[in-house]
């Protein structure tokens, strides 16, 4: 039997050094796909946002270092990128993605210096903006042809619909008790109902705006239940700055679809009242139903003199005074990464984020980054209106992209921006590169999953 344990010692000796050699060929491969199919990169992202959507916050991949599931998708985007330059025909660009380049070049100096004074810390603080940026640099470097963007929209269709599986599991789950509260609780949820973050909520309004656009165009009952039921998600979901974003972007739409709204004005008049019917019939025969309270609750907290908006508004007050404060560098460039976000209000003590993605540009990248930024946005918002007017036969995508425009910009008032906006400010940059005339990316759509294929 000394060769049955000889051949299980050599067994077990070599399974590290296997699974290494595979893990280098499947991340090689990876790289490639990446690389070559910007629908392999959109998938990878996506999955990314379903795993830190199903953890809550992004998990820790144990091989020896800090290194999280999304530090690895932007390790593998970061090297796609190097490989298409390197390798690819890279695709002309205009001045948008200079200013892109020279946005994230701002970026990463604040990055730098921030290492050599603060460490460590300067890179868990500069990681969401990093990937925002990055997520934007990969997506800019394709184009985007009418077959290639209805893909990428059923990829987020798909992720939409898995993120709906993960807050309906949870609420299965906290009600029959195989999720942990204390799961909810660590996510920051002011009730048993907003089990997501507002990230994944965001995403949901938007798609279900796009929804809301297709039925416009196309008259198809299942757009408009889907349209409906994602809203209905946002709703129960009880972010309400992601309200606010929701409502930017249906009315967004819905202006530039007047003349599809004013044609359905009765069946969009009747939808309304059914939805307040339903809600008023739920609060008067259950008074005590804890989704209509928990809502009622969220909606009216918004006026109170106290609570979380009211901190981040004080928050905000005392680093812009700081920042004025400052001298004529920290103006121009901002502080480095690193160096936190510490203040006082009201005698209270705070150190997190500002929750206010042009605030943390101003503090961290100075006026020179916040303006690069905000004229990438006027320098997108312009190329669709145009495009909008060029093609005013069709102007359901147009409508679409300004919508989900608005909707960013209401977003970072009250939060940072997360990589799957840097993601779509890539994919207009690659999108409106291309001199692509408008077309009707969602023409032919079964709102389930599958997307009819493009001529």
């Amino acid at each position: 039997m000394e060769w049955f344990f000889l051949t299980l010692r050599y067994v077990f000796t070599a399974i590290p050094f296997v699974f290494a050699a595979l893990f280098a060929l499947v991340g090689f491969w990876m790289v490639i796909a990446t690389a070559s199919r910007v629908t392999a990169g959109a998938w990878m992202v996506g999955m990314a946002f379903l795993i830190e959507t199903a953890f809550v916050s992004a998990p820790f991949i144990p091989v020896g270092i800090q290194l999280t599931s999304n530090d690895l998708a932007f390790a593998l985007l970061a090297a796609a990128l190097v490989m298409r330059v390197l390798f690819f025909e890279f695709p002309h660009r205009r001045a948008v993605y200079g200013i892109w380049l020279a946005f994230g070049g701002v970026l990463l100096a604040s990055l730098a210096v921030g290492l050599v004074e603060f460490g460590s810390a300067a890179g868990v603080e500069a990681r969401p903006n990093f990937y925002f940026w990055m997520a934007g640099l990969y997506f800019a470097s394709f184009t985007y042809s009418p077959d290639v963007l209805k893909k990428l929209w059923r990829i987020a269709q798909w992720t939409a619909w898995l993120v709906v599986l993960v807050a309906v599991y949870r609420w299965v789950g906290l009600k029959y008790g195989f999720v942990s509260e204390g799961l909810v609780k660590w996510a920051g949820a002011s009730s048993e109902f907003r089990v997501i973050g507002s990230n994944p909520t965001f995403f949901l309004a938007v798609v279900g705006a796009a929804y809301f656009a297709m039925w416009l165009r196309d008259s198809k009952m299942t757009a408009l239940v889907v349209a409906i039921f994602m809203l209905g998600m946002v709703v129960v979901l009880q972010h309400r700055s992601v309200w606010v974003a929701a409502i930017g972007a249906f009315a967004i739409v819905a202006w530039h679809e007047r003349s599809a709204v004013s044609a359905k004005a009765f069946p969009i008049l009747g939808m309304g009242l059914v939805l307040a019917g339903l809600m008023a019939g739920l609060i008067a025969f259950n008074p005590t139903n804890r989704v209509t309270e928990t809502i009622a609750t969220s909606a009216t907290s918004v006026t109170a003199s106290e609570g979380t908006h009211m901190d981040r508004l004080l928050g905000w007050q005392v680093l812009l005074r700081d920042f004025s404060h400052a001298g004529p560098k920290e103006w121009v460039l901002g502080n480095p990464y690193g160096t936190g976000y510490e203040r006082w209000v009201q005698g209270h003590f705070k150190d997190y984020s500002p929750h206010n993605f042009y605030i943390q540009l101003l503090l961290r990248v100075g006026t020179v980054g916040l303006l690069m930024f905000l004229w990438v946005h006027y320098y997108l918002r312009r190329g669709v209106r145009e495009s909008l007017q060029a093609n005013s036969a069709d102007t359901t995508l147009s409508s679409v992209l300004l919508a989900i425009l608005v909707a960013n910009l209401l977003y970072f008032i009250p939060y940072q921006g997360f990589y799957l906006q840097g993601a779509f400010y890539g994919v207009l940059i690659g999108y409106l590169a291309a001199n692509a005339r408008t077309v009707s990316v969602f023409s032919g759509m079964t709102p389930g999953y599958k997307m009819a294929e493009s001529k």
